[in-house]
């Protein structure tokens, strides 16, 4: 879901409030300046120095050199660590430049002192709005709204906070209580009015808003934004922003036992795939995207993924793949389909080892401000290319999956949990039946029908730094007797554990593209009713991202 056009979103907009805080700041200023000269005499030297660096810092804040304002505020605290007005242009300081860690601080702070003020929440929930915190900015907010009832500024970040979480009709009341406050505000109101009703799929209605916003002010900011959406919009396009999309992974890993596929949880079959044995290795991950078409519900695209790995002392085990993809999206409202082919063509020590393709429809429901469902169907066809692992050929066949995930957010979608259910069955050999025999290439060693309970949570970043855990459960029941069962009579039952725990740490943008750096840690237990089946893993990884 993107999102076309500009949208002008700046803390200083709505100018009825900067209009308050100047005339404030003026005001306070030349009191505290008449009264110097008395308080000097009257006075402990902790109040003249608090005095003294507090006017300062007015005049500086007043003036816009924030910098100056804060290192005077940082002095007037020293004087007085639990005044008020200090801790409030503190806050107002930071947040204007753009430090809203430390605006937060001073907030909280102010919140110890004056525990139900509306300057204390409208501060602090613009803190929150700007870190991304969406769900706590809006109550916040709200109750500034309660306290400051003719201020525009509740109303209208309020407005913005339910905008954010995909929550219009209270985003489009906000916004028309602010524009009641200060009708200055009526373009800005408009302005998201039409972009709320264009992700609505209203793009006649959302027209006639930014229609509107040019014929009153075809010279403004907010009017050449409108402007931009409105061609966009006549132009068929979904977004302005660039049609690809690039991402690279760079990682070194310990594997304590190597087996052929990077993170998988099935041995490559023959003599299980598995060495027992612990290695280092390197691995590059790139993975680019293109959508030759797009308009306001369909796109139309090709991407290529390519993986490499390479061991240190295991080289017969380094894997290398090919997947072009092409793919067909459509939305409409929430809903989004999507129906994409993919083949897969994997080398294990330079040599072909199986070539795959399949086919993927899944839909995607955006529920409102809390969740997405995903639902996704699989199709493979995957044809094994040589015997280098014993009875390798007898895996060719086909493959069948159901998957259900769903994502359920919080703190503002900063984090989510997520549930997934996945029922999958393997026809190998062509499907065919037969008992299997020691010794005899069976056909039905692979088949199988599986069912995989997953359960992760991703939390909200802390220090630019962010934790995500989790685990699977993966239970596979085979069709038939197994040739490495006691005497062939027996078929394979295996519980498959996977645990997953990593950090990941924002390292900022530069020259447009995002850095992250991580690391992560994967635990594989199979435990087989078959022995040569049995094995555990441990992968430790450290792994650096770029995305253009």
């Amino acid at each position: 879901m993107c999102l076309v056009g500009k949208e002008p979103v700046a803390i200083l907009i709505p100018l009825s409030g900067e209009r308050w805080t100047a005339i404030k700041s003026v005001v306070l200023t030349l009191s505290l300046s008449l009264g110097l000269a008395d308080l000097a005499w009257s006075e402990p030297a902790s109040n003249e120095r608090y005095e003294l660096s507090f006017s300062k810092a007015i005049v500086a804040f007043s003036a816009g050199r924030y910098e100056e304002a804060d290192g005077h505020l940082k002095e007037a605290l020293i004087a007085k660590s639990d005044d008020p007005e200090a801790l409030y242009y503190v806050g107002e300081t930071a947040v204007r430049m753009k430090r809203y860690d430390r605006a937060v601080e001073a907030f909280t702070d102010l919140r110890r002192v004056e525990a139900d003020s509306g300057r204390m929440f409208l501060g602090l929930g613009l803190a929150y709005y700007h870190q991304g915190r969406y769900q706590d900015a809006g109550d916040l907010l709200r109750r500034a709204g309660e306290r400051l009832p003719e201020n525009p500024l509740p109303p209208y970040y309020r407005g913005l906070t339910s905008y954010a979480l995909g929550v219009y009709d209270d985003a489009v009341n906000a916004f028309e209580q602010a524009r009641q406050l200060d009708r200055n505000l009526s373009p800005w109101v408009q302005y998201y009015r039409g972009v709320m009703l264009y992700r609505q799929s209203k793009a006649d209605e959302a027209l006639q808003e930014f229609d509107s916003i040019q014929a009153g002010q075809p010279s403004s900011d907010i009017g050449l934004a409108a402007r931009d959406f409105a061609v966009n919009i006549r132009q068929g396009a979904t977004q302005t922003t660039k049609a690809w999309n690039l991402d690279l992974s760079l990682s070194h890993q310990y594997d304590s036992n190597v087996t052929l596929l990077p993170l998988g949880t099935q041995p490559p079959g023959g003599q299980t795939g598995i060495t027992s044995k612990a290695d280092y290795l390197n691995a590059m991950t790139l993975r680019g995207e293109f959508r030759a078409l797009q308009t306001e519900q369909w796109t139309v695209g090709a991407g290529y993924g390519f993986y490499q790995n390479f061991h240190q002392r295991l080289n017969a085990f380094d894997v290398q793949s090919h997947a072009p993809t092409a793919f067909v999206q459509y939305h409409s409202g929430p809903l989004t389909l999507r129906l994409p082919y993919v083949f897969d063509g994997v080398s294990v020590g330079r040599e072909a080892y199986v070539r795959a393709h399949a086919v993927r429809p899944s839909a995607m429901l955006e529920e409102g401000a809390w969740g997405v469902s995903v639902l996704e169907l699989g199709y493979q066809d995957k044809q094994f290319q040589n015997d280098r692992f014993a009875f390798n050929s007898t895996r060719s066949g086909k493959n069948w999956r159901l998957n259900l995930t769903q994502y359920a957010y919080f703190a503002g979608r900063s984090g989510y949990v997520r549930l997934g259910y996945t029922y999958d069955v393997d026809a190998t050999g062509g499907g065919s039946v037969s008992q299997a025999t020691p010794g005899v290439l069976s056909n039905s060693d692979w088949a199988y029908h599986g069912h995989r309970f997953s359960a992760g949570v991703t939390f909200p970043p802390v220090l630019s730094t962010q934790l995500t855990a989790s685990f699977d459960y993966y239970r596979q029941n085979y069709d038939n007797a197994n040739a490495f069962s006691a005497g062939g009579a027996f078929s394979r039952h295996d519980n498959i554990y996977l645990g997953f725990v990593g950090l990941t740490r924002d390292l900022g943008r530069w020259s447009g593209a995002q850095f992250t750096g991580s690391l992560e840690y994967t635990y594989i237990r199979d435990e087989a009713d078959i022995q040569v089946f049995n094995y555990a893993r441990n992968i430790v990884a450290a792994v650096f991202r770029a995305g253009f």
